[in-house]
């Protein structure tokens, strides 16, 4: 009996120390996301305006062709949106 206590004091132990850091990692995932979508968006923008020779006036004028999206434009994981700023490159809010 007494060695099933110390068992679940060493699980209980690993797992207070394992949580924190294994929150913190799901949410440097999330960012390494974020910042891969935004990579794609901004390498979207510039393939148009390599093709028509202006930039996108707004986020749904890129998103809205398939041929930049097929799939729809990327979500970003920590709930923020992408929109483009004065630069007409694309942020997220978050």
């Amino acid at each position: 009996m007494a060695e099933l206590l110390i068992v679940s004091l060493i699980l209980v132990t690993l797992g207070a120390v394992a949580a924190p850091r294994v929150s913190r990692s799901a949410g440097l995932d999330r960012q390494a996301i974020c910042t891969s979508n935004l990579e794609r968006i901004n390498s979207a923008i510039e393939t148009c305006y390599n093709t028509t020779g202006q930039y996108p006036n707004s986020m749904e004028d890129i998103i809205s062709d398939k041929h930049y999206f097929p799939a729809g434009c990327p979500e970003c994981p920590i709930r923020g949106q992408y929109i483009l700023n004065a630069d007409r490159h694309a942020v997220c809010t978050h």
